[in-house]
Order: structure tokens, then C-alpha cells, then sequence
């Protein structure tokens, strides 16, 4: 398989703050990768990483072969680079469809998105059901199936899920799962980082466990889940980094 996206010993920094360390990780195409780690790790910088949100202060980052260091996110987004972000940001007073096709922006999503609307309504029926509602007053699962669905729309090259699962009710996680798993299936590139190892690991092909910005651990993923070091931080005692709040579905 051919890497899509690699990062070499990629170094990002808050200020003095040093949030990533010397990060280095690919994802290769039709590949289902995952960093797992508790909160404050560093997977969300290395995301935003990814899309040029914040600089690479050392290293670098390519996609399909191409440097980064001077890709704007827009420019990124237009190559085929999606992230659904972990607080959502949805237009709140925008309808659901609304939103889903505020995704489809770039030529390259708009040119090849014949049907994506009637894709994304399948894999989410629920939303189909509430296209005329304003996004804001959807349920915090439904807002993150609309997430989703939006990046669908751009017609990812690589998909990055920010902590797809995280305040939601065991049920409502279940559906996303399902979901993922059909997009994985589809043949998607994807990343996705997670504290819930128990869902990342049961749905990816690798792993990397990183823990205070640095790289501790990687392989396939389930190696990593047969890890003693893996099966005691995250996978045991119940999984304390696997926390959900049963009130927002």
C-alpha cells in the first residue's frame, strides 16, 4: 500500500509549551489507523497538526508525497484532508441538510458528490428524518452524526475523527461505531484518535498509544490490545479513559 499521510518526527508547541514530541506516524491508503491516549496526551494537536491548524515547530508532515510546511487548511481540505472536530462546530441555526452540504465547498467535493446527500441518509436515517430541523437543537449524538456526515460530504481522501465517541451515551456510541465500521469497510481512509480504547482498538487495522505528546507505543491493533501495558492503562479497571455521560444521546 502507498502512505498518504506521514508525520517525521513532528514537533508542535503551545509557546514554550511543548504539546508534541518528535511524533513520527503514517497512515497508508484504504488504511484504518488509530492513536488511543488519555486527555491531554497530545491527539488533538496532532490532528490539528495535520490540517495546518497549528504549526510544525520541527519535523515534517506530507500527504500523497507532498510537504505540508506551507499548506494553508483550505488548501489542505481541497486535497482531500477532512476532520470531524471534536466540539462538532456546526452552524447551530442552519438546518441539518444545510449543514451536510456546506461540506460539499470545494470543486472537488461538488464534482464528485452526485448522490452524497442520499448516502449520508443512509448511513444516518435519523437525519433524513430531521433535514428541515435547525442543527443546534438536534441531540449532542445527532449533531455528531451530522458532523460526520458533513465531512463525508467533502469527499475525504483521509478522514481524521477527533473523539467521535466522547459524551456520549453507550447506545448513541454504538451507532457511530456501526458507522464507522461500514465506512471502514467502504475501503476509507481514516485516522482517529480516541480515549476510549476499547472502541478504537476493536476497529482499527494499527495502533499508536501516545502519552505526554510522545509516541510510546505502536503495531497492529490487535497486538496492542494483547499488550500487558496496553491491557492495564486503558483496557483495564473498566477503562478508565473510556468515560461517557449517559444523559446527552
Amino acid at each position: 500500500m502507498t502512505t498518504l499521510l506521514s508525520f517525521n518526527a513532528v514537533t508542535v508547541a503551545y509557546g514554550e509549551a511543548v504539546a508534541l514530541s518528535g511524533a513520527s506516524l503514517t497512515v497508508d491508503g484504504g488504511e484504518f489507523v488509530t492513536v488511543i491516549g488519555p486527555n491531554g496526551a497530545g491527539k488533538t494537536t496532532l490532528l490539528n497538526a495535520a490540517m495546518g491548524v497549528l504549526p510544525a515547530r520541527e519535523g515534517t508532515i506530507t500527504f500523497d508525497g507532498q510537504a505540508l510546511r506551507h499548506e494553508p487548511p483550505e488548501r489542505r481540505v481541497a486535497m482531500g484532508m477532512v476532520i470531524v472536530p471534536e466540539r462538532r462546530e456546526l452552524f447551530g441555526r442552519l438546518s441539518v441538510e444545510d449543514n451536510l452540504r456546506l461540506g460539499a465547498f470545494t470543486p472537488r467535493a461538488r464534482s464528485g458528490n452526485s448522490g452524497g446527500l442520499d448516502r449520508v441518509y443512509d448511513l444516518f436515517p435519523v437525519l433524513a428524518e430531521r433535514r428541515r430541523q435547525a442543527a443546534g437543537t438536534l441531540s449532542g449524538g445527532e449533531q455528531q452524526m451530522v458532523a460526520l456526515g458533513r465531512a463525508l460530504m467533502a469527499q475525504p481522501r483521509i478522514l481524521m475523527l477527533d473523539e467521535p465517541s466522547i459524551g456520549l451515551a453507550p447506545r448513541i456510541v454504538q451507532q457511530i461505531l456501526a458507522a464507522i465500521a461500514t465506512l471502514k469497510a467502504s475501503g476509507l481512509t481514516a485516522i482517529l484518535v480516541e480515549q476510549n480504547a476499547h472502541l478504537a482498538l476493536g476497529i482499527a487495522d494499527r495502533a499508536y498509544v501516545l502519552e505526554a505528546g510522545e509516541i510510546v507505543l505502536s503495531g497492529t491493533a490487535s497486538a496492542l490490545r494483547d499488550d500487558p501495558r496496553v491491557t492495564e492503562v486503558y483496557l483495564g479497571g473498566g477503562n478508565r479513559y473510556a468515560e461517557t455521560d449517559p444523559s446527552d444521546d
